[in-house]
């Protein structure tokens, strides 16, 4: 089997062939829709499914690493106001003429200081992820608004440096881009990216199958020698570094952050890995399926508001979807464990 094969393989798994065909199942079911109204704006159509990939890439990247943290059976909710928090330090630095580089430099540093903070709370502190998150994102959140004093960067007193403006343009940049249509981001190609390299990170590497025990059964990974409290701390600084680049493609995008930014995406991170088939229980899924998931949730969004749905019904929609999945994959896993409880008993019964 050729290498790239055996990495198509390993990203494209049964759990993310069925995610994905779920994904090609809400495209053509809006594409029946835009059939039932000819001459009309279709919804299903190349400029449209672009301008989704524009804007899930800014879920998606943080998605790969929150799915990471929900696999070692931890939760992240901080993922949201660190991106945000990070933004405005990326802004904040440039419009203070700190070079560009430097000043994505002082990003990256505060994601993975929160990484830190994160990790070192859950894995050596032994505090409940969710109030060690739940505490970085108010942290976050604060510091966010402190530094701008709740107003937009830039900004006429402080405004963006031409330095600053270029690498902007640069994460901005759209491949294969044609009239009329936007192509696809770099936020895009970015994302794609990170969901392989990481994918393929947990099934072909020693950390990554640390990743999985941990997630699949902390106990019997400790009993079998994997440092649990290091592999924890990992994978939280992993999400909170990948949260920072959010924030990086977020100022590139729009030209601009405020304090305002990040919080609230949280859930929308989360719900796109179990919408993906990461298990909240541990132990399964892939940033592959959460890239998925992050896809499925911005284009039901994204279809039912073009449909005329009003956004509030479109929130509700998704909110449904997401219990749906979270019962799906509660059900597939009572079916599994029924099955492997029957297995020995088989087995015992041949033997006689």
């Amino acid at each position: 089997m050729s290498p790239l094969l055996s990495v198509v393989r390993a990203i494209f798994q049964s759990r993310e062939m069925v995610i994905f065909g779920v994904l090609i199942l809400e495209i053509l079911a809006f594409a029946a829709i835009d059939a039932r109204h000819p001459g009309e704006a279709h919804f299903v159509s190349v400029d449209a499914l672009l301008g989704a990939a524009q804007g899930v890439s800014l879920i998606g990247i943080a998605a790969v690493g929150t799915s990471l943290v929900i696999i070692s059976g931890g939760i992240d909710l901080s993922p949201g106001a660190v991106y945000g928090l990070c933004g405005v330090v990326f802004m904040l630095a440039m419009v203070h003429h700190v070079p560009p580089l430097a000043a994505a430099l002082l990003a990256g540093g505060a994601g993975l200081i929160f990484g830190l903070v994160n990790g070192s709370a859950v894995a050596f502190c032994r505090i409940p992820p969710f109030i060690a998150t739940l505490g970085t994102l108010g942290i976050a959140r604060g510091l966010a608004y402190l530094l701008t004093n709740g107003e937009e960067l830039p900004s006429a007193d402080l405004p963006l440096p031409d330095s600053g403006s270029r690498l902007l343009d640069v994460l901005d940049t759209h491949f294969f881009k044609q009239a009329g249509q936007i192509g696809i981001t770099l936020g895009f190609v970015t994302m794609v990216a990170l969901a392989a390299l990481f994918t393929v990170w947990l099934q072909w590497t020693r950390a990554g199958r640390y990743v999985m025990a941990v997630g699949g059964s902390e106990e019997v990974a400790r009993f079998a020698g994997v440092r649990v409290g290091a592999t924890k701390l990992m994978v939280y600084v992993i999400a909170s570094g990948l949260a920072a680049v959010t924030g990086l493609f977020y100022v590139s995008r729009y030209d601009g952050i405020n304090s305002g930014v990040g919080p609230g995406d949280e859930l929308n991170i989360i719900a796109a890995a179990v919408v993906g088939g990461v298990s909240l229980a541990g132990g399964k899924g892939s940033p592959a399926g959460a890239v998925i998931g992050a896809v499925i949730i911005k284009v039901l969004n994204d279809g039912l508001v073009f449909n005329e749905v009003p956004q509030a019904g479109a929130q509700i929609a998704v909110g449904i979807f997401i219990i749906c999945a979270v019962l799906i994959d509660r059900l597939l896993q009572t079916v599994r464990g029924r099955a492997a409880a029957r297995a020995p008993r088989r087995q015992q019964n041949g033997s006689q």
